[in-house]
């Protein structure tokens, strides 16, 4: 608790160790209402005096004052009055000005006075009399604020004692009068603050169409420059009478008044400069002074008032003027703007003129010098040069006609100065996006940061890094021995296309030799035992044809410690001609596919990416839990893409391995798959499932159609009211449901993501759902894996029956280990996971209420629990369970246990209690309990979990 966290260390060693238990119990996250009992009893003991069997540590009266004016659950009601007799009883003490600190004694005051005043707390005259005592600066009141806000608490007490034996006939006629004149005051400000902005608004418009006429009438060669004058003096004229007019009949707010006298003081100031610019130098002066009276803090209109008395050849009131103006712009914040810095030039060139006419006034400031413009002022030279940063690198040039260039691979932007370090460009390639550079002189470094258009919706914008840091790139030249040339590795063989495209296309090729350092070489060799336990092929399936295929491993290419791959997409009528090549690297910490080896992602954007941040894989194939993103339409929007599927075996469309089979003769236990190569399965057979969804159970044929590029299976429903399932792959997964759609309601699913519906050996069913939401509604399933359930091949299962042996299967490779792991892990437990869809079309939210709900029942109640229940409040899910009347509850016999959707209570003795929570909690946050004897409640608060 923090009060007692910020409690000074009493120097009695019994009284810290009774001070450590107090805040042990106050702070422990299971508490009762003996707890409470016991926490206070201690405080007590602590703030007596020693004569009185305590500890004198007076300091915890601040701890018996917070809980006694907040409360504390389940054991301390909220009671004002204790709460202020006991910082009464602190402020009052003779010593406390030696135990606490002057923060928190003041802190002490204020809560005092709010505890009297929101009681409110009707004190006795010895209470009253301590008040007056502090009022007056005795004991804390000697210390900081403690004597004034006692007086304001003693001035309620007073008027509450006033209220309290005032008749109850004449109180509420009183308070019905207060209530009414605060009610017509509130009004009467609504009105003066709305009189206020109207005024406001429209002078500020005449002033914009004055501001205008004054800049067209200052245009050299106007013929109409004096009557277009003439007009904005007159707005200005009539903007002025608008706001004087709110000011003398006082029908603005207090707060209001100085912001309408700064604005009629600039209108001033602008029609001071249309009439010295009419030469008419008389009414400039009188209209400049009249603006200095609005605002003397003006600085326009110390200048333009100089300039009046200079057009009147009144040297020394214009000599005076000036130098106000220059006392002025010295004591201004925003001195260094630029703006102020063309007034502080215009105002020397003032004085200077009046200088030549009184040589012997003297300036209160000094005149600025001049400095000669160095190198190291000109950042932009500073700039020029080529940069690094992590991916890639740019270059900074001037041209000779003076364009400064942002120049990366073959994006070029013209930059434009924005200030003294700060650029901007707009990128040719892409409408409306735009690049900020901004340099760090300290730290010489440039900071890129593109902004994309403002017309792409949010959830379609690149969701990468925008900002790059980037260093200066220092060439360093090494002379090094020379060596005999090594013999050349072997590289790509090229087609005539691709070497007519070498210079775009960027080939691979292995490292060129040249002679390296002992300490290099022991690096290459290194690097050589890790690319050997590196696949040599890898296959891509489940994007569209122009990524599906083989990936061949580039002999000697390595970039970022990891190999390249590289595959050749041909002409899709048969010709055999290479369209394009493809390459498939790690970059910038994703595994993904480019049509060229460049580093920089503008130049070769991803078609296709994995993100791998911790950068622990060796190969595409050693990413734990791969997320891939596609992307699509004209500006590259990236989606996720969960069929993408990456393997060391090649797949066909359909889903069937391809290379070499294995013989499971000697492995009975392993489940069987069609060996039938290069086609999916006739028909898929499902069998074990008993209970709930046991209409899954029976065999499914290949309807001729597909989704996601799989088969779709169907079988017919047993009677005519029965639901007609369906086995298709979607979400990565194959999923058992009544319709193919997009977003199935899957009554089961295949637990890990295969390409062939037989290896998926067994299924996870659905157990719980629930929705959350009307607009848009939040899904939440639960599944939970059956173990007994197996899928095979009809044709399979028909000749094992018929032989009365063993069935055997070949399997590939990848879906040999797959069963491996399954037998590995065929006593592990149950493994629920929740599945959150998001139905934000109308069309997705009614077939969802179309579905019919499967809630399993819920169970009864342990002997011990009266009732239970649990709701979603805020970020968090409350559970309260009723104990009943004859069971003793002792928290520390009692068990939490916290599932992502379940909350187990074991009590010793007694059944357990399993209870289902309305929404994901997350696990990883230990529950708080409370408990109170008097309710017979426990009340358990759990987090709800983040879903991404």
């Amino acid at each position: 608790m923090e009060v007692v966290n910020r409690l000074p260390r009493p120097a009695d060693a019994a009284a810290l160790a009774v001070l450590i238990d107090v805040q042990r119990i106050l702070c422990s996250r299971c508490v009762d209402e003996e707890d409470c009992q016991h926490a206070l009893e201690m405080l007590n003991k602590l703030a007596a005096q020693l004569d009185d069997g305590g500890y004198g540590y007076f300091p915890a009266l601040l701890t018996l004052a917070s809980l006694h004016g907040s409360g504390f659950e389940p054991g301390i009601p909220r009671n004002a009055a204790r709460a202020a007799s006991c910082l009464l009883q602190l402020l009052t003490q003779e010593t406390i000005c030696n135990d606490l600190s002057a923060d928190i004694l003041d802190e002490a005051a204020v809560q005092l006075c709010g505890v009297i005043r929101d009681g409110p707390v009707l004190l006795n005259k010895e209470q009253r009399a301590q008040l007056g005592d502090l009022a007056q600066g005795l004991a804390a009141g000697a210390v900081g604020n403690v004597a004034s806000w006692a007086g304001f608490a003693g001035v309620e007490a007073d008027r509450i004692i006033q209220e309290a034996a005032e008749d109850p006939g004449v109180r509420a006629r009183r308070l019905e009068q207060e209530a009414a004149r605060k009610a017509g005051r509130e009004l009467e400000a609504e009105r003066q603050r709305e009189a206020g902005r109207v005024a406001l608004l429209s002078a500020d418009e005449l002033r914009r169409q004055g501001n205008d006429l004054c800049r067209q009438g200052q245009l050299p060669g106007n013929s109409q420059a004096r009557q277009q004058l003439s007009r904005a003096a007159a707005l200005y004229d009539e903007a002025t009478q608008v706001l004087s007019s709110c000011l003398q009949e006082s029908a603005c707010a207090l707060e209001q008044t100085a912001e309408l006298h700064k604005q009629r003081g600039l209108l001033l100031s602008n029609t001071t400069q249309v009439y010295l610019t009419l030469e008419n130098w008389r009414e400039a002066l009188r209209l400049a002074e009249m603006s200095l009276e609005d605002d003397p803090r003006n600085i326009k209109a110390h200048y333009r008032r100089a300039r009046a008395h200079v057009g009147l050849s009144e040297w020394e009131a214009a000599a005076q003027a000036v130098n106000e103006a220059l006392q002025q712009l010295t004591a201004t914040v925003n001195s260094g703007s630029s703006d102020m810095d063309t007034m502080r030039l215009d105002c020397w060139r003032l004085a200077e003129e009046v200088s030549k006419q009184l040589p012997k006034w003297q300036w209160s400031c000094a005149k600025p010098t001049v400095r000669q413009r160095t190198t190291e002022d000109d950042f932009e030279q500073r700039i020029l040069g080529r940069w690094k940063y992590v991916g890639g690198s740019f270059e900074i040039r001037l041209e000779p006609w003076g364009a400064l260039i942002f120049h990366e691979d073959n994006i070029k932007i013209d930059l434009m100065r924005k200030s003294k370090l700060r650029w901007r460009g707009e990128l040719e390639l892409i409408s409306g996006m735009i690049l900020h550079l901004s340099y760090e002189p300290g730290s010489d470094v440039l900071v890129t940061e593109f902004i994309p258009p403002d017309d792409v919706p949010v959830e379609q914008q690149w969701k990468g890094p925008r900002t790059f840091t980037a260093h200066r790139a220092t060439e360093q030249h090494t002379v090094l021995p020379v060596q005999e040339p090594q013999q050349e590795p072997p590289k790509l063989s090229l087609t005539p296309t691709e070497r007519s495209e070498a210079k775009e296309i960027a080939v691979p090729t292995a490292l060129e030799a040249s002679p390296l350092p002992a300490a290099a070489l022991a690096e290459q060799e290194v690097k050589a035992t890790e690319m050997d336990n590196v696949p040599t092929n890898v296959w891509l399936s489940g994007e569209e044809e122009m990524l599906h295929g083989r990936y061949e491993l580039v002999p000697g290419q390595v970039l970022s410690n990891r190999p390249v791959y590289h595959r050749r997409r041909c002409d899709s009528t048969g010709s055999g001609v290479p369209l394009q090549s493809l390459f498939f690297w790690y970059r910038g910490g994703n595994w993904g596919v480019t049509t060229l080896l460049r580093s920089s992602p503008l130049a070769a954007p991803f078609l296709l990416r994995c993100a791998d941040v911790a950068g622990r894989s060796r190969h595409p194939l050693d990413v734990r839990r791969p997320r891939w993103y596609a992307s699509r339409g004209a500006r590259a929007r990236e989606e996720v893409e969960v069929s993408i599927h990456v393997s060391a075996s090649a797949t066909s469309l359909a889903g069937t391995p391809t290379t070499a089979t294995t013989s499971l003769a000697s492995s009975p236990q392993k489940t069987a798959v069609d060996p039938v190569a290069n086609a999916a399965p006739e028909a898929v057979e499902i069998e074990g499932r008993v209970g709930q969804h046991a209409e899954v159970n029976g065999v499914y044929r290949a309807s001729g159609s597909l989704w996601n590029g799989q088969s779709v299976y169907y079988k017919q429903a047993e009677d005519a009211d029965g639901p007609t399932l369906c086995l298709f792959f979607g979400h990565g997964r194959w999923l058992l449901a009544e319709d193919v759609c997009s977003l199935p309601r899957a009554i089961a699913r295949s637990p890990e993501s295969t390409m062939h519906p037989v290896a998926v050996g067994t299924l996870e069913f659905l157990c719980d759902e629930t929705v959350q939401g009307n607009m848009v509604s939040m899904q939440t399933r639960t599944y939970v894996m059956d173990r007994s359930v197996v899928l095979r091949v009809p044709s399979l299962h028909s000749a094992q029956g018929e032989t009365g042996g063993t069935s055997v299967a070949t399997l590939s490779a990848s879906e040999e280990s797959m069963a491996a792991e399954q037998a590995a892990t065929e006593n592990e437990a149950a493994e629920t996971e929740a599945t959150v869809v998001s139905l934000t079309s109308p069309c997705d939210l009614t077939a969802q209420e179309s579905m019919p709900a499967k809630t399993p029942a819920a169970p009864a109640l342990p002997d011990w629990v009266e009732d239970a229940s649990a709701q979603v409040t805020g970020n968090q899910v409350h559970a309260t369970v009723v104990a009943r009347e004859s069971v003793h509850i002792d928290l520390h016999s009692l068990n939490l246990d916290a599932g992502p959707r379940s909350l187990k209570m074991e009590l010793c003795g007694h059944t357990m209690l399993e209870l289902t929570l309305p929404a994901l909690v997350d696990v990883q946050s230990c529950p708080t309990a409370r408990w109170s004897e008097k309710k017979r409640t426990l009340k358990v608060c759990l987090t709800l979990a983040k879903l991404n």
